[in-house]
C-alpha cells in the first residue's frame, strides 16, 4: 500500500484554527475598550437629547404662553371692536339728544340789565311773550341763562328759555318771524 500524502496543516484543514487563550485575552481588552468608547458616545448623544428635549418642552411652554396671551388680546380686541360700535351708537344717541334740547331752547338778547324786575327771568319771559307776541302757553322751563349779576353798567346777557314742549318753542319762532325780522 502507498503511504499516504500529508499536507501542511494551513492548506489542509478547511476550518479556521481557533484562538489560544493568549490571543483572546488580548482581544477581550480591546473589544471592552470599544464597547465603553460607544457607551459613553451615546451617553452624551442620550444627554444632548435630554438637554434638548427640555429645552423643546420649555419652548413649548413658552409659546402656549405667547398663545395664552395672543388669545387673550384677541380677545380684547373683540371686545374694544364691540365697544367701539357701542361708544357710535352712543354718540349718536348724546348728539340727538342735544339737538332735541337745543331745539327747545330759545335765546332771547339785547334786554337790559335789571330788565326782569323783581319777579325773576321766569315771570319776566311768562309776561313778556304774551305782549310782544300774543301767544300764552303751559308752563315755561327754568331758564338756563345767566342771572344778571350786582353790576349795573354790564353788558346785556342773553335769556335762554327752555321750552317743556317743542311745539311751543315752534309756535313762538313762528310767532316772531311774522311779526319781526329775524
Amino acid at each position: 500500500m502507498a503511504a499516504p500524502q500529508t499536507l501542511p496543516a494551513a492548506e489542509s484543514s478547511p476550518v479556521p484554527s481557533c484562538p489560544t487563550p493568549e490571543s483572546t485575552m488580548e482581544h477581550i481588552p480591546r473589544e471592552v475598550k470599544a464597547v465603553s468608547g460607544r457607551q459613553e458616545g451615546m451617553d452624551n448623544k442620550i444627554s444632548d437629547l435630554a438637554a434638548k428635549t427640555n429645552s423643546i418642552h420649555t419652548d413649548i411652554g413658552s409659546f402656549q404662553g405667547v398663545e395664552r396671551r395672543l388669545a387673550a388680546v384677541e380677545h380684547r380686541l373683540n371686545t374694544l371692536s364691540d365697544r367701539d360700535q357701542e361708544c357710535l351708537y352712543l354718540r349718536d344717541t348724546i348728539t340727538d339728544l342735544e339737538y332735541q334740547s337745543r331745539r327747545d331752547n330759545v335765546c332771547f338778547f339785547s334786554f337790559p340789565e335789571f330788565a326782569e324786575g323783581r319777579g325773576g327771568i321766569k315771570g319776566f319771559v311768562k309776561g313778556l311773550l304774551p305782549s310782544l307776541i300774543g301767544l300764552t302757553f303751559p308752563p315755561i322751563g327754568a331758564p338756563a341763562g345767566t342771572l344778571p349779576g350786582p353790576w349795573a353798567p354790564a353788558r346785556p346777557h342773553p335769556i335762554i328759555t327752555c321750552f317743556l314742549c317743542h311745539e311751543h318753542a315752534w309756535q313762538l319762532l313762528v310767532a316772531a318771524r311774522t311779526q319781526w325780522t329775524v
